[in-house]
């Protein structure tokens, strides 16, 4: 299959966005999650400009170990209750971001620039927050969203450079300044009140920043070809209630592994059937008054593209792209050690995430997004 990364317009010789004719890399551009080439406008350098890191820097690493053999584990899904689609009074426009939590599940809309909190056990909706604007209440790009230790809802606003809280009961909390955090990709709330975060920048692929000072920063764990694009380092964290930690996953399959609170290492263990590095071909071509850098995938494929978690437990959604690697929830506990193999309960599901029992899944996102719960009839008992 061939897959080849194209240029942006804007900037022809720095940047480019991948194509990809397989349905799964599709769903991902369609969706948002590829995180694309950084961007090089001037904002945003004058912006990594003042938040240089100031402390400490370390490189990740990934661990050595033989590819584990998926393990299917039973376990029977049954409808529970849905919201959105064609045939619900109620409507979501685009759904950016599901965020599991014991009592139900947390939507972003960045359409709309609103989060909508949904009971787990009727679907009714528990809160809704945001609007348009610069107010309290209101967004202007709802990047990511996250829980902290008190179980409150936190996104972060990547334009206005703010961190939003609302409660479980849906208060608003009082906004804190997160200028360091204004280009994140992906956050996440450690216990100790520091945010962990997907940067995409030289040296500050993953930053942990409290208030609005790094304390630590983490270098990508390989080297990447000359000229390949930033997003190979695309990596998102799982979210939901976890233990203490920040699970995180890379899109091109180096590695699961986890940000504990000022830790000392963060360290990769490869994914179940280890997915092979992606390698690029470099070729500069001229097109136009301009030189243009063409970078086409070789060989390596995506693997995870949403992940969640659940105390110990993380899910991720392995998107597969073919009949041998099929489109699968893969278990892992929180320091990347493979636990075993969820199947899909139905076709069509493009994001899924998991919490005490229920899952949660999107389909229909280009058209008219509906959201689904579902049940366990049936599992193993050591099952998360």
């Amino acid at each position: 299959m061939m897959r080849s990364i194209l240029r942006r317009p804007s900037a022809p010789d720095r940047c480019a966005t991948m194509h990809r004719t397989g349905a799964a890399l599709q769903l991902l551009l369609l969706s948002g999650i590829v995180a694309g080439c950084a961007r090089t406008d001037a904002s945003e350098q004058n912006a990594s400009e003042q938040s240089t890191p100031s402390g400490t820097h370390s490189v990740a690493s990934i661990a050595s170990g033989v590819p584990a053999e998926r393990t299917v584990l039973p376990v029977d899904w049954q409808p529970l209750w849905k919201r959105g689609g064609g045939d619900e009074e109620q409507l979501l426009a685009v759904v950016s971001a599901m965020l599991p939590h014991a009592q139900g599940v947390v939507v972003a809309d960045q359409g709309t620039l609103e989060l909508q909190s949904f009971s787990a056990a009727t679907g009714s909706t528990e809160w809704r927050v945001g609007r348009k604007g610069g107010g309290p209440g209101e967004f202007q790009d709802i990047g990511d969203i996250t829980l902290d230790r008190a179980g409150n809802t936190v996104a972060i606003d990547r334009l206005l450079g703010r961190l939003t809280a609302i409660s479980p009961r849906g208060e608003l909390l009082p906004y804190r300044a997160a200028k360091a955090l204004q280009f994140a990709h992906a956050i996440c709330a450690l216990d100790d009140g520091s945010i962990a975060a997907v940067m995409m920048r030289p040296n500050r692929w993953i930053t942990v920043v409290r208030d609005t000072l790094v304390e630590r920063s983490y270098g990508f764990p390989t080297e990447l070809p000359t000229g390949a694009p930033d997003f190979v380092k695309s990596t998102f964290f799982a979210r939901g209630e976890s233990a203490g930690s920040c699970p995180l996953f890379t899109l091109f399959g180096y590695g699961v592994g986890s940000v504990r609170t000022m830790s000392g290492a963060l360290q990769l263990r490869p994914y179940v059937r280890a997915l092979m590095p992606p390698e690029f071909e470099v070729v500069k071509e001229q097109s136009g008054p301009a030189p243009v850098t063409k970078v086409t995938l070789k060989s390596g494929s995506t693997a995870a593209s949403r992940g969640s978690v659940w105390r110990d437990t993380v899910m991720l959604n392995f998107t597969g792209d073919s009949a041998s690697d099929p489109r699968v929830l893969d278990l892992y506990d929180t320091s990347g050690r493979y636990l075993g193999t969820w199947r899909y309960p139905a076709e069509g599901i493009e994001i899924a995430v998991y919490a005490n029992g229920t899952l949660y899944t999107m389909s229909n996102s280009t058209v008219a997004p509906q959201i689904t719960a579902w049940r366990r009839s049936n599992t193993l008992t050591n099952a998360p």
